[in-house]
């Protein structure tokens, strides 16, 4: 039995760019706090959550299963 799932590639790609984002705008976001700079900062983590919330909606989408 045979059943036909969506390509999940595109999906992971995007998924990948989207934690790529995150991750970054938090490293970037933590070393502005750090150095006062509050305003660049919270733009980053504004930006990293953003990505979050995208991120899960991605995530969803994709299906796999392995075996």
């Amino acid at each position: 039995r045979i059943e036909r799932e969506g390509w999940s590639v595109p999906s992971g790609i995007l998924a990948m760019l989207l934690a790529l984002a995150m991750i970054y705008c938090l490293l970037f976001a933590t070393g502005y706090f750090i150095y006062g700079n509050l305003q660049l900062g919270g733009i980053l983590t504004i930006i990293a959550l953003i990505a979050a919330y995208l991120l899960s909606k991605v995530w969803s989408r994709i299906k796999v299963d392995v075996f």
